[in-house]
């Protein structure tokens, strides 16, 4: 089902038939890529219109992506027929005159990234779980803005509730491995699941029963997304800072200055992350090399601030852990940012040693608030960066 839905939506964009696309965010995470494909179904399926995923990112870049290359794989396919940011089929919406109609999943408001590749997007839908940035307001199909564990929760939920879903086995699988992923499987202790991931959970379950796998294993299905997902054996430092990346810009409403912030999450310890890079001859250990990664990252990001958030288990103890470390060639900025995280009680936040050579562009962080996510910091860095 969902392979052949795939080609013919692409298809259609091809032969320049009208389209509306489905756009899940810029991080392209599986949540994103799974809400975009089962959202374009379920639309399709509801105004008897054609309605395409596009993920936000170039093709080459999915590799990085190995848990929704997996997700994929269980349901039966794979990502040959999705629309990237790159694709020759986008050109398109480049060239004609008229919007190209598109419905945000996973995000609310479009990355730049976005209205870059699509200058002439028109938003007639949204369906999302972060916080409200209140835009888009008067969205011509739905918007559904609900915080949960995940996007596709909601997506889930609308399925349940449409007559008729156009829902099978192999799509109510690929809807749970974003679900299970996002949620630590449904684990209340990270304080990410809601009622509606709890439901949802239940109606792609009852999917899957009432559709002949009675022996499926959503624990089993978990742990084979997690470790696909946790693999960087093959990865450099600069694949894990793009495999799961987001890009805002902020204009501080005392000062008129512009920050632009790039946020990397990344499921290794720092030091591994740092070890990612070979030594520099005559330094000692992979600071003075990580340096460079991160300074030609951010130059080729224009960002004015680089965070690489982490969120892993630490081998040693199976204690649930995160660190967060900060890039900047401004010093005062970087010294504003510092010193709001020590002082956040909501980070719980203690500052870790890093090497002399490069203590003055990067800053280290043990963060003792485990369930302060992406999801959570992103705003209230948005708040601090506009109040400049």
């Amino acid at each position: 089902m969902i392979s052949s839905f795939l080609a013919k939506a692409l298809d259609n964009v091809t032969r320049r038939l009208p389209v509306t696309l489905v756009i899940g965010n810029e991080a392209a995470d599986c949540d994103s890529v799974v809400s975009a494909i089962s959202l374009s179904v379920l639309l399709t399926h509801k105004y008897k219109s054609c309605f395409v995923p596009m993920v936000s990112i170039p093709r080459a870049e999915f590799s990085l992506r190995t848990d929704s290359a997996a997700a994929l794989s269980t349901a039966r396919s794979d990502s040959s027929d999705l629309l990237f940011t790159d694709s020759l089929a986008i050109s398109r919406f480049r060239n004609e005159n008229a919007a190209c109609r598109a419905v945000l999943v996973d995000h609310n408001v479009p990355a730049l990234s976005l209205t870059q590749c699509l200058p002439q997007l028109s938003i007639v839908g949204i369906v999302d779980h972060h916080v409200d940035e209140a835009q888009f307001t008067d969205c011509e199909l739905m918007r559904t803005i609900s915080p949960c564990g995940s996007a596709t929760s909601l997506v889930a939920l609308m399925f349940r509730d449409s007559d008729q879903p156009p829902i099978d086995t192999n799509l109510a699988k690929l809807m749970l491995a974003p679900i299970l992923l996002d949620t630590v499987n449904l684990n209340k202790e990270f304080n990410r699941v809601t009622q509606q991931d709890m439901e949802a959970f239940d109606f792609l379950m009852r999917v899957i029963r009432e559709g002949g796998d009675s022996g499926f294993d959503p624990t089993a299905y978990f742990n084979f997304l997690q470790n696909a997902k946790a693999d960087v054996s093959g990865l450099s430092m600069v694949d894990l800072l793009m495999r799961d990346y987001k890009q805002s810009g902020f204009v501080g409403s005392k000062t008129g200055r512009q920050v632009e912030l790039g946020i990397s999450s990344v499921g290794t310890p720092i030091l591994d992350l740092i070890r990612k890079q070979p030594s520099i001859a005559g330094a000692s250990g992979s600071w003075d090399a990580a340096m460079e990664t991160l300074r030609s990252f951010a130059s080729k990001k224009e960002l004015d601030v680089l965070m690489v958030m982490t969120a892993y288990e630490d081998s040693a103890d199976g204690v649930f852990k995160r660190e967060l470390l900060l890039y900047s060639d401004s010093m005062d900025l970087s010294e504003f940012l510092c010193a709001l995280m020590e002082q956040s009680t909501d980070m719980e936040s203690s500052q870790m040693e890093v090497d002399n050579r490069v203590a003055d562009k990067i800053k280290w962080f043990a963060v003792g608030n485990t369930k302060m996510s992406r999801k959570l910091v992103q705003p209230i860095l948005a708040g601090i960066l506009e109040s400049l």
